[in-house]
């Protein structure tokens, strides 16, 4: 079984190094959503324990302990604007299903227009456009259909998305595309309320491994393929009670944007019903990558009775082209 793991790890983060440069459709698929993977950099591969995971890894749907929904609002960029909903369903021991609806504005350009010979000769009327995403997942944990010491930290997932593109009159194009992924979680040391409460313990470590975007648009061309792996661990009450840190890393291989390392932080502190959370993350490398190299992000959340409700926000520079602010509304229950 360990040997199984490890050749799935390299062979899907192998195949978009083999897939070779070259321009691709569906430009929804390569733009970064999401709230809190966000905040964190986007390393967020072994996480995804919320409703994220539909972009990030389908395998971390089957974490939630509950029902979960995030709607997120993204003033992108000038006039672009960029909506996310995410749900996701836990049917406890058969696993969890989620889904998600995007829509980004793409604003109004200006036509351009070339002669024969590819020249530049002027612009014509303005054009609007838009593209759009509906996606469906299932993540489930490995020991629900074998059983042995291994499986039991093992979750996985797979998510199916249809999306379309439109510019003018002129242009459309849709897409279908899979994501498939895998988590391999480590619980290093429980909280105990008698021996250890308030000590600094950390308490997990994860793995994880996506495949993202294996598909293909209806004109022809490819949807962009990636294959990313991560980690994480995460630690309890440092300094004081009811506190958790986590840290993430990972890397992300493209067949357009090269290979892109990814690192994240997430520090979150409990005050009775109430919680805040606070996040940064960083990206290096890549040949195109969709915005600057930091980031950083809040949250704010309240208990009532079984259900939590949050409101996060993140900030992405994105250099001499301005600056992305994002907001998103979250609950379980």
């Amino acid at each position: 079984m360990k040997r199984i793991f490890l050749t799935g790890i390299i062979v899907l983060f192998s195949l978009p190094l083999f897939a070779g440069p070259g321009a691709s459709s569906i430009d929804i698929l390569k733009l970064a959503s999401g709230i809190k993977s966000q905040a964190m950099g986007g390393a967020y591969t072994a996480l995804s324990d919320d409703p994220e995971g539909m972009d990030t890894n389908p395998a971390g749907l089957s974490l939630m302990p509950s029902n979960g929904i995030i709607f997120v609002h993204d003033i992108y960029l000038m006039d672009i604007f960029y909506d996310s909903l995410y749900y996701v369903h836990s049917f406890e021991d058969a696993g969890a299903l989620g889904i998600s609806v995007k829509y980004l504005s793409a604003g109004s350009v200006a036509e351009a227009y070339e002669n024969e010979l590819g020249d530049f000769t002027g612009y014509g009327g303005e054009l609007s456009g838009y593209n759009f995403l509906v996606g469906a997942g299932y993540s489930t944990g490995l020991d629900k259909l074998f059983y042995n010491e291994i499986t039991r930290n093992i979750n996985i997932g797979i998510a199916l998305n249809i999306t379309g593109e439109s510019l003018g009159d002129d242009y459309s194009n849709f897409g279908v595309s899979v994501d498939a992924g895998v988590i391999y979680t480590i619980v290093i040391e429980e909280p105990d309320f008698m021996s250890n409460r308030g000590k600094t313990i950390l308490n997990k470590a994860g793995i994880g491994v996506v495949l993202k975007n294996a598909g293909t648009s209806f004109e022809g061309s490819g949807t962009p393929l990636a294959a990313g792996i991560g980690g994480y661990i995460q630690i309890l009450n440092i300094a004081s009670e009811g506190n958790r840190l986590r840290i993430s890393a990972d890397i992300e291989s493209g067949a357009e944007t090269g290979v892109l390392a990814k690192l994240g932080a997430e520090y979150r502190q409990e005050l009775g019903n109430m919680h805040f959370a606070l996040r940064t993350g960083a990206n290096f490398g890549g040949e195109e990558t969709q915005r600057g190299a930091l980031s950083a992000g809040a949250g704010i959340g309240i208990k009532a009775d079984r259900s939590i409700y949050e409101i996060n926000y993140v900030f992405l520079p994105f250099g001499d082209l301005g600056s992305s602010n994002k907001i998103g509304v979250y609950a379980s229950f």
